[in-house]
């Protein structure tokens, strides 16, 4: 019953972004607000939050493994893509690639995880979420930029300011040395990292409102990367990964990869002059369709005992 309100909530929560952006209750200039709270404040608190809950046999066993895993399939969801829009248009192929590779694990995968799974088991989806963020700056945003990244300290700076990164930073050293954190500040980080949730939501729903939520229907290329984002790749992830990790954590990785086209791609689609259009087509197709299956799929699972 727990998890059956929590979905509710997760739908709910999105609807009220939605037409609290309809309405004009939420401005556009607060929509675009929501995002960098989200990254700079909500995050960091649910990562160190979650850190902070995990002993060191947990960080050695689960994280690194995870960590292997992630970067592993992401690299090679990377070198099959430049293989396989090799033919496409210049300004469209680092687009089908991003979008292959790196899903939208922070506003859509990990508020409904939330939903289905307890702090410890977010452990996985930050552990995830922490490898492709380094690896959209080190191997997707050059092949944005066509020749590379010329200006490599900036690249850096960029990568090893972000407060997520940070955060982890921060987290793996506290869980390893296993310090905890004084009472005051621990409760703010926690209170900080309940609001990550309700916050992407709302600005989840705000997003489907502005771009249109059937804005997709047309485009076939949309439909079709939604299909095998969503439907295809999950499961290839799963037969390869079976081997190596445990059943829950392949699972949970498998969810993760099927994760929905990011933002990033939307955003990075206008800066570089590339395929606008289909980036806000398959965002939000592949959107829709994550939130139907993996929400069927994560209450199976647990009802099942698998996570």
């Amino acid at each position: 019953m727990e998890q059956i309100n929590g979905l509710i909530f997760f739908f709910m929560a999105i609807l009220i972004g939605y037409f609290a952006t309809k309405t004009r209750l939420l401005p556009q200039e607060t929509v675009d607000v929501l995002s960098a709270v989200l990254i700079n404040i909500c995050y960091p608190a649910m990562i160190l939050d979650t850190f902070t809950h995990i002993d060191t046999q947990a960080l050695l066993h689960t994280g690194l493994p995870v960590a292997l895993a992630t970067l592993g399939v992401t690299v090679m969801l990377f070198l099959a893509a430049l293989w396989l829009f090799r033919k496409q248009p210049t300004q469209r192929r680092p687009l089908l690639c991003m979008m292959i590779g790196i899903g939208n694990t922070s506003y859509v995968a990990i508020p409904l995880l939330s939903v289905f799974l307890p702090a410890a088991g977010m452990f996985v989806a930050i552990i995830n979420s922490a490898v492709q963020d380094i690896l959209i700056w080190t191997l997707y945003h050059p092949l944005f930029l066509g020749s590379g990244t010329k200006d490599r300290k900036a690249l850096l700076r960029k990568i090893f300011t972000s407060p997520c990164l940070i955060a982890a930073i921060v987290g793996v050293v506290l869980a390893a040395c296993r310090v905890t954190l004084p009472s005051f500040l621990q409760i703010t980080v926690s209170r900080l990292s309940d609001t990550t949730a309700p916050v992407a939501l709302l600005f989840l729903g705000a997003l489907i409102c502005r771009h249109g939520i059937f804005s997709w229907r047309k485009d076939r290329l949309a439909i079709v990367y939604s299909l095998a984002k969503v439907l295809v790749l999950p499961l290839a992830v799963y037969v390869i990964l079976q081997f190596f990790l445990p059943t829950s954590t392949t699972l949970l990785l498998a969810v993760l990869f099927a994760s929905p086209a990011p933002l990033t791609a939307v955003v990075w689609s206008k800066i570089y002059d590339s395929d606008e259009q289909f980036a806000v087509n398959g965002c939000i197709s592949s959107t829709m369709l994550y939130l139907v299956v993996a929400s069927a799929a994560l209450y199976l699972f647990s009802q099942m005992g698998l996570l």
